[in-house]
């Protein structure tokens, strides 16, 4: 499966102004030119929270440094069945041989040792590109930005792709936050990104409610499920240090950095509120910012 487009409109290589990682399932097809996806035996199925959609983020890098099979294996036993890995960041370069893409230094393909740990875990593995912000593509096209209107034919191209290439796979984003509110002016503004119009072209999305407030997480939640017509997955802070999103003001959302650590009775109590609120599911940002403290006390 090839990621890789060219043109004004293409995912991978449009600078915008917001923020958005476009996700498609590596679930059982290879998504780099070179080599096919292949079928391991399960080590251990993964069992508990089957019904509930628990992901993480995770970049290549540390993949790389840690190692793909213990890095798995840890998954596994915090009953994780999604993990979003990074194979393209800002820099544009990919974790996997490509002749359409500056590949990293070194040249291992740390993608195709972690989709096999995964699957030998009945965990899916989703490919995170970075939508917005490929340095490589903005030097040489400074000018190729994108409004909203093109954002959303992009995500169409792509989506037309993806499915063509096997009906199966799906497409997904992580949107801001601020879109999933009654009044998505400001997301309109600042991110041109819409849950409306571009969530309706997914098959689920994430929003990133990287907040201390679980009933406001809920809430964003709810909304871009209800805009999209598509599920929609909680982004959850999963770090010692204060959470991005701070407390809710009666005219919106206060950006609040100084307060607000999602500690590790915070972390439980949360995912625990999501689960009574409704949400089917959420995403924990991220890996690397995980103590053992926190993973011993994930619900």
């Amino acid at each position: 499966m090839r990621f890789f487009f060219t043109g004004r409109r293409s995912v991978l290589a449009g600078v915008t102004t917001w923020l958005l990682a476009v996700l498609a399932l590596a679930w059982a097809w290879g998504p780099c030119e070179t080599w096919a996806a292949p079928a391991p035996a399960v080590l251990q199925t993964n069992t508990a929270g089957s019904d509930e959609f628990r992901g993480i983020w995770i970049w290549n890098s540390t993949v790389s440094q840690r190692g793909a099979e213990k890095v798995a294996e840890q998954l596994r036993r915090r009953h994780i069945n999604r993990v979003h890995f990074l194979v393209k960041g800002y820099s544009g370069e990919v974790c996997y041989p490509s002749k359409l893409a500056p590949v990293l230094p070194g040249g291992n393909d740390t993608l195709k040792e972690f989709l096999e740990a995964c699957h030998k875990r009945n965990i899916e593995l989703h490919a995170w590109l970075m939508f917005n912000a490929d340095t490589q593509w903005g030097r040489l096209h400074p000018g190729d930005a994108m409004c909203r209107e093109e954002i959303d034919l992009a995500i169409k191209d792509v989506r037309e792709i993806v499915k063509h290439k096997k009906h199966s796979l799906v497409l997904s984003a992580a949107f801001m936050p601020e879109g999933g509110e009654m009044d998505d002016t400001f997301a309109l503004c600042h991110y041109a990104q819409s849950y409306t119009t571009a969530g309706a072209q997914l098959d689920y999305t994430l929003p990133m409610t990287y907040s201390k407030d679980p009933q406001w997480t809920a809430l964003i939640t709810r909304n871009a499920q209800s805009k999209s017509h598509r599920p929609a997955y909680s982004g959850v802070w999963a770090s010692e240090r204060p959470a991005l999103y701070g407390e809710l003001e009666s005219d919106g959302l206060s950006v609040n950095n100084s307060q607000g650590s999602a500690s590790t009775p915070g972390l439980e109590a949360n995912i625990e509120t999501l689960r009574e609120e409704g949400v089917k599911g959420f995403v924990l940002s991220q890996y690397n910012t995980i103590s053992e403290r926190m993973w011993s006390r994930l619900p």
